[in-house]
């Protein structure tokens, strides 16, 4: 991180502890860089410094934060025994500061600026406290298990100056309010929450927050035990149209401050959740390992079916069905290709994720008999392609698919070796028609990656995740430019990982609490059929060549690639 903590102080000190438990100490220059992840289960992150002089005017606390985990902390700031807490509004990121970061669907940064008074510090050691608490808490503590469900920041960056003619006010109110996404049904309707922030510089003694809008009051007190810091209070008002205008008071210890705000609606959103495994053939293990797994992966999709009759999945190619055929019984089978029918099981098109830029022309078109053979076999849908994590996009490949009868692609690449998709946010331009050089044309959805819901909203999935992540992945749907009323949450896990009962479970214990953004069990196809059906006639056609990206791997070794040339011709 960066220091800048002014001419005054003279030794920087860092305790704590990293993710390895790894002790860190030391000193340090004025300005030092290094970045600290933390969690909110872990240790504090600490900052010790000295001050020479007494301390005068006002200080002010910078604090630059990098986001990969779904839950949205709250930040506990201690300086000195004196304490409050601090909220981030995270903003989505499309950085590379590491690859890693490239494809998380909520990867997002903020900055926090906090006025502090001059008598919160002291000549000699002085000392800063940083802890991260999840608001609000789960049973489990995290939010979910594993990475995805514990809640975290990087500290990017920390700055402490001084100004020492400024003068600290105390009696200082600034306050937002700004409506969410998230609407539930009330006594008489649907009902828009509203957040609003208060900060305070000093401890209240009571404080209550009064929202009129369209004259409709809401009145809700708020915590008072810290010595500053924000106050986070979510007032739910009547669902309205158009801007409106709105009035908050906010009473602290007697007197009060009025605030005025123009409030648009937000969009009501229709989330599609499709439940789809990532199949590596030989990457994660060996093949006939891979093809009894991508089996039992079939077996328990079945068994979730008959326990929630709306629960959806998606096979990343054809070659999953056939394991499937080849080792179970004929009733197995037969159920099998029946959720097929019925739309409940998705079946792509392509038989597996090909190259589409070094594969021939006869090679794709191959790629798409044994999904058709199974089609007219025993009358199963063929209706979507779709391309998971190899990021290959042939200009060529919608004329083909649309010869063949296919009508939608869905593709969800690993964005580390395909920075243009990310960099051009072709996620947010989708969906769009893609015109091949024939004219032909298919409609294209691009997903920022392939296990978007166990990225946002834990593994296994819990509704409090949910309700952090989805505000931040929904910024890159514009409202004023996005079309359609519904978005696609792409996989629920990541390659070869196993399906978790939630899995099935998630989407109608998120329903009970939440009428927006509402969430849908859905197969890929489910998804564009609705937007066509929607908004077909709203959406662009985009010509060109998508690039074929991790290709470069063709030519690490010309003798077998010109051997596979020969053979190809």
């Amino acid at each position: 991180m960066d220091l800048n903590l002014g001419p005054r102080i003279n030794l920087l000190r860092f305790t704590g502890w990293d993710r390895a438990k790894r002790r860190r100490t030391g000193r340090h220059s004025i300005r030092v860089r290094r970045t600290a992840w933390r969690e909110a289960a872990s240790i504090p992150y600490t900052v010790i410094f000295s001050l020479k002089s007494p301390p005068q005017g006002t200080f002010t606390l910078k604090i630059s934060t990098i986001h990969r985990t779904p839950r949205r902390p709250r930040l506990r700031v201690e300086i000195n025994g004196r304490w409050g807490h601090f909220f981030f509004r995270p903003r989505l990121s499309y950085e590379f500061e590491n690859p890693a970061d490239a494809s998380t669907p909520h990867y997002s940064y903020d900055t926090i600026d906090i006025d502090l008074p001059a008598g919160y510090f002291r000549v000699g050691e002085n000392r800063l406290v940083l802890s991260l608490l999840d608001e609000p808490t789960t049973s489990e503590g995290t939010g979910g298990a594993g990475l995805f469900g514990v809640s975290g920041v990087s500290y990017d960056a920390l700055s402490l100056s001084n100004d020492p003619a400024r003068r600290f006010v105390p009696t200082e109110i600034r306050a937002e309010a700004n409506p969410t996404v998230f609407y539930r049904i009330g006594e008489n309707g649907l009902r828009e929450t509203i957040e609003v922030i208060v900060r305070l510089h000093r401890k209240t003694r009571q404080g209550f927050l009064t929202l009129v809008l369209n004259g409709r009051k809401a009145r809700k007190a708020f915590p008072t035990e810290a010595d500053f810091g924000e106050r986070r209070v979510e007032l739910e008002v009547p669902e309205w149209s158009g801007a409106a205008e709105a009035r908050l008071r906010v009473d602290v210890n007697g007197p009060s401050r009025n605030f005025r705000f123009t409030f648009l609606p937000r969009r009501k959103w229709l989330v599609f959740v499709a439940p789809h495994n990532h199949s590596k053939v030989g990457y994660t293990d060996y093949p006939a390992r891979v093809a009894e797994l991508q089996s039992r992966m079939i077996d328990r999709v079945l068994e979730l079916m008959k326990k929630h009759p709306d629960f959806r999945y998606t096979l990343d190619g054809s070659w999953s069905l056939e394991q499937y055929l080849l080792t179970r019984t004929q009733a197995r089978r037969e159920e099998a290709l029946e959720r097929v029918r019925e739309g409940k099981l998705g079946l792509p098109a392509q038989y597996a994720n090909l190259l589409t830029g070094y594969a021939s022309l006869e090679t794709l078109l191959r790629s798409l008999y044994f999904s058709k053979e199974l089609a007219r076999r025993h009358g199963l849908p063929f209706e979507f392609a779709n391309i998971t994590d190899v990021p290959s996009y042939s200009g060529a490949y919608p004329s083909l698919l649309a010869a063949a009868g296919v009508r939608n692609w869905v593709a969800a690449p690993s964005n580390s070796r395909a920075p243009l998709y990310l960099r051009g946010r072709w996620h947010e331009k989708s969906p769009f028609y893609w015109r091949g050089p024939d004219g032909k044309k298919v409609l294209f959805w691009h997903s920022r990656h392939y296990h978007q819901a166990a990225s946002l909203f834990g593994q296994p999935p819990r509704w409090e995740a949910i309700r952090d992540s989805l505000p931040v992945f929904l910024q890159s749907f514009p409202e004023s430019g996005y079309k359609p009323d519904a978005v696609l949450i792409y996989g629920t896990q990541g390659a070869n990982e196993d399906l978790l009962p939630e899995h099935a479970t998630f989407v109608d214990a998120w329903n009970e609490r939440y009428a927006y953004p509402r969430l849908a069990y859905a197969t890929l196809n489910d998804f564009m059929r609705y937007v066509e059906k929607e908004f077909g006639a709203e959406l662009p056609t985009t010509n060109g060549e998508g690039g074929h990206y991790r290709e470069d791997g063709v030519g690490s070794d010309a003798r077998f690639v010109a051997e596979d040339r020969r053979n190809q011709s």
